[in-house]
């Protein structure tokens, strides 16, 4: 019985590591996004003001 414990716990950690693996590709993604809208934005208003 003790072997299904040790599996589960296993599973539980290799399920943890996939989600904060997730958030953080997720949060890089979101942070690049933002950064290359910033710079959309300041490209633009740099136009607009030449």
């Amino acid at each position: 019985m003790g072997n299904v414990g040790n599996t589960t716990g296993s599973m539980l950690y290799g399920f943890g590591a996939f989600l904060v693996i997730y958030l953080a590709g997720a949060l890089i993604y979101q942070v690049v996004l933002w950064i290359q809208k910033w710079k959309r934005k300041k490209k633009d208003g740099e136009q607009e003001n030449g």
